[in-house]
C-alpha cells in the first residue's frame, strides 16, 4: 500500500500531515453520538440522531473519570460561609446541570480563590477558572477528583499561578479560542515578576505557575524545558527537595516526567535528571503518564549501560490488560531507545515488530478520551516510528493516523501532535542519515512525548 498522500509534497496548513478523509472530530456532541461515533447536530435538549432514532440523548454535560472517587463540589466548599447562604440544592454535582449556577459558582470560587482572587478577575476570566477547577485541571492532575483542596488552596498564594491556569485552559476549550496569545503573554509576564521577588520565589505556587507554563508552552509548541529547568535550578539552590512528602512530592514527580531524556526531542536545555535523582525506587502507577514508577526508573537511566537489560527482564506489574499491554509498548520502546537507535539489526527490528502489535490491538483506546492508556501511547508510536526500516507502508500510515487521533482527528490546530507529525515525516522522507533528535533539532521543534 502506496503512502503517497504522506508525503511532504502533500501537506496542509503549516506541519505537513494529511487531513484526515473523514473529517474533524470534536468532543461537543451528545454522549449517545459520541459513543455510537456519530456526528452530532448539538441540538438541545435534545439532538436530531437520537430524536429521530428514539434514543436517549445522554446531554452535553462535562464527564470526568478521576482515578479515584470523585469528590462533589458540595464537599469542596461546604465548610465556606459563602456557601451557607446559599439555598438548599444549589450545590448539586457538576453533571447535573449544563451551566452552572451564578451563586453556586460564586461560592465555588470564593472559595478556593478568596476575595482578593476573585475580585481581580473579569467576568469571562471567572468562566475560565470555574472550567478550569470543574474539569480543565484534570488534564494535567488525573487524580486531582479527591484532592481539589490540597492543589487549589495554593491559587490564592500566587497571581502567577492564577495566570497561568488562566492560559492554560484557554488552550484547551475552544470556548476561550482568540484569548491564548493575551493570556500566554500575560501568565509570563507575571510570572517572571513573581520570580524575581524573594517573597515569591520560595513560594510552591510558583513551582506550579513553573509547570502550567511549561504545558502551556507544550501545547503552543514553542519551546518549555527552560520553564522546567529554571524553577529546578532555584529548588536545588534552596535545597527543596529535602523534604519530599505532601505536594514537594507531587511536583518533583511533575518535574521529573518533563525533564524524562526518552521522552523530549530537540531538547533546547541540559537534562537536569529530576526523576533519576530525586524520584526513584517510588511505588504505584505515575498518575500524569499512567507508567509504573519502576518503568519511569529505567526510562529516567536510559543512558546507563545497565538499563536495556533490565528492560528486558522488566516484569510487567498488576493491572488491567490495557494497562499491561501500553506499559509493554513503553517497555518496547524504551528498548529501541537504549540500543543503537541509528542503525537497524535483527534485536531492534523484533523490539519495533512487537511494539507495532501491541500498539494496534491498543488502537481502539485512542478514540475513548477517558482511556487509562491514551495518556502513554504517544512515546511508543514515535520511537516505533523512528525505525523507517523496520517498518511497512501500512504501519508507516497506522502510526500517523494514531497521532492524528490523539489530536482528535485536527492535526493543523494541534501544534503538539502537529510537531510529533512532522518529525516522523521529515525522517520517513528527508532524514539524510539523521537520527530524531538531530531532525528535531534541524526543525527548531522542542518536542515532548507524553
Amino acid at each position: 500500500m502506496r503512502l503517497s498522500f504522506l508525503r511532504p509534497s502533500a501537506i496542509f496548513c503549516h506541519c505537513n500531515i494529511p487531513m484526515q478523509s473523514r473529517g474533524v472530530r470534536t468532543r461537543t456532541g451528545c454522549w449517545t453520538c459520541r459513543k455510537r461515533r456519530k456526528k452530532c447536530d448539538e441540538k438541545r435538549p435534545y439532538c436530531t440522531n437520537c430524536a429521530a432514532l428514539s434514543l436517549r440523548c445522554a446531554g452535553y454535560t462535562i464527564r470526568l473519570r478521576w482515578t479515584e472517587p470523585q469528590q462533589t463540589p458540595k464537599a469542596l466548599v461546604k465548610d465556606d460561609p459563602q456557601v451557607r447562604t446559599l439555598p438548599a440544592g444549589s450545590c448539586k454535582d457538576a453533571s447535573d446541570t449544563e451551566e452552572p449556577n451564578d451563586r453556586r459558582r460564586e461560592a465555588i470560587l470564593l472559595y478556593h480563590l478568596r476575595q482578593d482572587g476573585y475580585k481581580s478577575l473579569t467576568d469571562t476570566e471567572r468562566g475560565i477558572i470555574y472550567d478550569f477547577i470543574q474539569w480543565g485541571a484534570a488534564t494535567l492532575i488525573p487524580g486531582i477528583g479527591t484532592t481539589r483542596e490540597k492543589y487549589f488552596e495554593i491559587f490564592a498564594q500566587s497571581k502567577g499561578l492564577l495566570a497561568s491556569c488562566l492560559a492554560y485552559h484557554t488552550t484547551l476549550s475552544p470556548k476561550y479560542s482568540g484569548l491564548e496569545d493575551q493570556y500566554y503573554q500575560r501568565s509570563i509576564e507575571v510570572f517572571r515578576r513573581e520570580l524575581s521577588d524573594p517573597l515569591f520565589v520560595a513560594n510552591e505556587a510558583t513551582v506550579y505557575a513553573a509547570l502550567m507554563l511549561s504545558s502551556i508552552s507544550m501545547n503552543r509548541g514553542v519551546p518549555w524545558t527552560v520553564h522546567v529547568n529554571g524553577i529546578a535550578s532555584i529548588l536545588d539552590q534552596q535545597k527543596s527537595y529535602a523534604c519530599p512528602d505532601g505536594r514537594i512530592k507531587d511536583y518533583t514527580s511533575f518535574m521529573g516526567i518533563l525533564d524524562l531524556p526518552t521522552h523530549i526531542l530537540g531538547r533546547k536545555t541540559i537534562n537536569r535528571n529530576i526523576w533519576y535523582t530525586h524520584c526513584r525506587l517510588r511505588d504505584g502507577i505515575d498518575v500524569v503518564t499512567g507508567l509504573p514508577c519502576s518503568l519511569i526508573d529505567l526510562l529516567s537511566a536510559i543512558n546507563q549501560p545497565y538499563v536495556v537489560p533490565m528492560l528486558m527482564n522488566w516484569r510487567i506489574e498488576e493491572g488491567t490488560k490495557k494497562q499491561q499491554q501500553i506499559w509493554d509498548a513503553n517497555r518496547h520502546a524504551a528498548i529501541i531507545v537504549g540500543l543503537n537507535p541509528g542503525s537497524i539489526g535483527q534485536g531492534v527490528n523484533t523490539h519495533v515488530r512487537q511494539a507495532v502489535t501491541l500498539l494496534r490491538e491498543l488502537k481502539g483506546e485512542i478514540s475513548d478520551e477517558f482511556s487509562q492508556v491514551r495518556q502513554a501511547l504517544l512515546f511508543p508510536l514515535v520511537i516505533t516510528g523512528s525505525q523507517s526500516l523496520s517498518l511497512s507502508d501500512d504501519d508507516k500510515l497506522f502510526i500517523m493516523e494514531c497521532i492524528s487521533d490523539l489530536a482528535d482527528g485536527s492535526l493543523e490546530h494541534n501544534l503538539y501532535y502537529c510537531g510529533a507529525g512532522q518529525i516522523l515525516q521529515e525522517l520517513w522522507y528527508n532524514d539524510a542519515g539523521r537520527s530524531l533528535q538531530q531532525i528535531a533539532e534541524d526543525l527548531g521543534i522542542e518536542q515532548g512525548l507524553f
